[in-house]
């Protein structure tokens, strides 16, 4: 998958093709990374660095520089000590410095970022375990691990997830409801977060749309016991409808 990709950006690049179709096959990828059962590192951080060159081609170099910084703080947190690993380290440490020098950056502004990115996404990954873990009992704290974690790595859907959830939680139904949708932006294949987002749309009575999110995470069930209980919450939706419309 991910050579497949590489290949479809670098002959999209190669052919001088339109930046925002660049933009989209390296978003596909990052996408479609997330969406895998285990995402492995090394790709999470090649679809950065593809998206941070895309972005390097539209002009948005605020852009360019945080997918370049995500790419290296993903490829340093790979656990495996092999030469492809390093080749992977290597090339995004080097991507990340091309950039910041391209923006006129110091070097010793270059050297904090080099240092941050050795820690950001292990600190993201852990902030997000640690909200999963105390969510039931503590919303409030497990809001603020969220919101640390998402600085820390933007592009994290489970942070996104666990801060609707405590969103959620705190009776604050339109952030919830933004949170699934950023999370949903990153990983759409994720049918909880249909699910939990159709729940807000149910709570704000636009019970239409939640029944679209039902639907899509119908399509992504892969067990018997999950269908089940959508298809029980669809009929519920179904009687909404009518009873709202009669």
């Amino acid at each position: 998958m991910v050579m497949r990709f590489k290949t479809q950006i670098q002959s999209a690049c190669d052919a001088g093709e339109n930046p925002d179709k660049i933009l989209s096959t390296a978003w596909n990828f990052l996408q479609a990374c997330w969406s895998l059962p285990e995402t492995p590192n090394y790709a999470l951080s090649n679809a950065h660095m593809l998206m941070g060159d895309a972005y390097w081609l539209l002009n948005q170099k605020s852009d360019a520089i945080l997918h370049h910084y995500c790419s290296l703080h993903i490829a340093l947190f790979i656990n495996d000590n092999s030469q492809y690993a390093q080749i992977i380290i290597l090339q995004a440490e080097n991507t990340l410095k091309n950039t910041l020098k391209k923006v006129e950056y110091s070097d010793d502004q270059i050297a904090g970022y080099l240092t941050g990115a050795k820690t950001a996404f292990q600190k993201s990954i852990k902030l997000c375990d640690h909200a999963g873990s105390i969510i039931t009992e503590n919303p409030e704290a497990a809001l603020t691990a969220a919101d640390q974690a998402i600085a820390w790595y933007p592009l994290l859907p489970g942070a996104w997830f666990y801060r609707g959830v405590a969103l959620m939680s705190l009776s604050r139904i339109d952030l919830a409801n933004e949170s699934y949708s950023n999370a949903l932006s990153i990983n759409p294949n994720n049918k909880n977060l249909w699910v939990n987002r159709s729940i807000t749309f149910l709570l704000k009575r636009r019970y239409k749309t939640a029944q679209k999110d039902l639907k899509i995470a119908l399509e992504l069930c892969t067990d018997e016991e999950s269908k089940s209980d959508i298809h029980q919450r669809l009929k519920e939706v179904e009687i909404l409808i009518k009873n709202s419309t009669a």
